[in-house]
């Protein structure tokens, strides 16, 4: 067992330099609700089970020393089961007269909906805690979800994604425990190691692919070179397609965007991640992607591209404009739209940004060269048609272009952005005409024949008239509509 100080001596003595420890806390400092928490276990389990330890485990240990915030408090029991444990602790707090304990939860196995594992939550002054035993798991060919024996406490860690989510703070004793000995000197060094032999962890759930990649970006850790090496096994790329839904994809890859797009951007790069994330579709051949080797490579340089922008014009509504770039062409936009619609778990909101933004590139590009001379009614018919990712739209225009260097593009949607907010149609996607469809019936004395032929028409040309005259009052409004249409107009 490694005490803090036993690692820090590892540390300090060429596991990693020292310089590199500054960022960590020697020791775990609780809030006052933690320690609320912990004491309360403690007292506890002397009186109830003496013979057993209980560690906080995983995620909250790294950030506490990490002086992050966690509120995940999961705890590893070792001799009873995490249902045993609450029941036990509910039954110890109504004894002693302890308020703020209760709100009893437990999922059980149910290994039909993938529930291999029983977790237990308490409500602990009012903060909610998980307990479960220590445990090993053991993994078959066709699924990710394990089944699950009891274990020690070094079987327990070893079982985990990575050394840094792999240390305990022993509640017993007040200090942290390295195992596997590798978690805190990764912390230190800003390194991000699997538990055991990528290949290993990866063929069991090739999930961990994705959170390995989530970890590295969400604290700009250094990922081991091992680790990028097993991803471009071809027999576990192939597990991974076998194994993980597109559902857990979507979510992994919407962790990684919500720390950093450009990051993101780099790792589906560097790891050639893009046939990992979206292999159903291949632009090239317009046939299912069933080869998982490196198919499309060509169509990722866009990426390339968007990793020169500027931090600021990396959004996520670009990269994900790069994305269906990379299965999209002119010649199957219907398809890819399917494709980006019905088979991509992405938000409602994110699919329709990843249509407009790629579909809308060619057309968004002609305006753009022309932006000084184009009608304002156009460009407002354009931001419309974008929506509220207009801005992306247009620089996205310039990126897919291959022929365009990412700085001049960058040049010519900057200057096409400050056409539209000078005319004042940034917000083109929101505006609504001055009148309405009863008000031009009425103005123009449209019979019912003529609503249902020309109506639609004359709202059309009325909105590009807004565009044009943004701010335009009704009467100004009438007097054009009366202007073009008299002649529509009833006698």
């Amino acid at each position: 067992m490694f005490s803090v100080w036993t690692a820090w001596r590892r540390c300090t003595l060429g596991f990693v330099q020292e310089d590199a420890c500054l960022r960590v806390c020697e020791k775990i400092v609780l809030d006052a609700g933690e320690e609320e928490i912990v004491s309360f276990l403690d007292r506890f389990r002397a009186k109830v089970l003496p013979t057993a330890t209980f560690r906080i485990a995983g995620g909250w240990v790294r950030d506490k020393l990490l002086n992050k915030s966690n509120k995940d408090i999961d705890i590893a029991i070792d001799t009873i089961t995490g249902a045993e444990c609450i029941n036990l602790l509910k039954t110890y707090s109504e004894e002693n007269g302890i308020e703020g304990v209760g709100g009893l939860f437990v999922a059980r196995l149910n290994p039909e909906k993938s529930k291999n594992l029983e977790t237990a939550s308490l409500k602990l002054f009012g903060r909610s805690v998980d307990f479960v035993g220590l445990r090993k798991e053991k993994y078959t060919e066709h699924t990710r979800i394990p089944t699950v024996e009891e274990a020690t406490p070094l079987e327990d860690a070893l079982r985990r994604d990575i050394t840094i989510n792999a240390l305990f703070y022993n509640i017993n004793t007040g200090e942290v425990e390295d195992l596997i000995g590798k978690g805190l000197p990764d912390l230190r060094a800003e390194r991000i190691r699997t538990t055991v032999p990528p290949m290993v962890t990866f063929m069991n759930d090739p999930l961990r692919i994705l959170r390995v990649v989530r970890f590295g970006i969400r604290f700009g850790f250094q990922i081991d070179p091992e680790i990028k090496t097993a991803i471009q096994s071809v027999e576990l790329r192939k597990a991974f397609l076998k194994k993980i839904s597109r559902e857990r994809v979507v979510a992994e890859l919407e962790g990684m965007m919500s720390h950093s797009v450009r990051s993101t951007a780099k790792y589906i790069t560097e790891y050639n991640l893009h046939t990992l994330l979206f292999p159903e579709y291949d632009a090239v051949t317009n046939e299912p992607m069933e080869d998982v080797s490196f198919a499309g490579r060509e169509n990722a340089e866009i990426l390339d591209r968007f990793l020169l922008l500027d931090e600021r014009l990396c959004s996520r509504e670009m990269l994900l404009g790069c994305l269906a770039s990379i299965y999209g062409n002119s010649g199957c936009e219907e398809k890819c739209k399917g494709w980006i619609v019905h088979r991509l778990k992405f938000s409602l909101k994110d699919r329709k940004a990843m249509v407009k933004v790629f579909f809308h590139a060619e057309s968004v590009f002609q305006l753009i060269l022309e932006i000084e001379e184009k009608d304002l009614g156009e460009i407002g018919a354009m931001v419309c048609s974008l929506g509220d990712v207009w801005r992306e739209g247009f620089y996205f225009s310039l990126l897919s272009r291959g022929n365009v260097s990412v700085q001049e593009g960058v040049e010519r949607a900057s200057h096409a952005v400050g056409v539209v907010e000078r005319h004042g149609l940034g917000a083109a996607y929101s505006i609504k005409p001055v009148l309405n469809g009863n008000d031009i019936v009425q103005l123009l004395g449209l019979s019912e024949e003529k609503k249902k032929t020309v109506l639609g028409s004359i709202m059309r040309d009325l909105t590009l008239w807004t565009y044009r005259n943004i701010g335009g009052s009704a009467e100004s409004a009438r007097e054009y509509l009366l202007g073009k249409y008299r002649s529509d107009k009833e006698e």
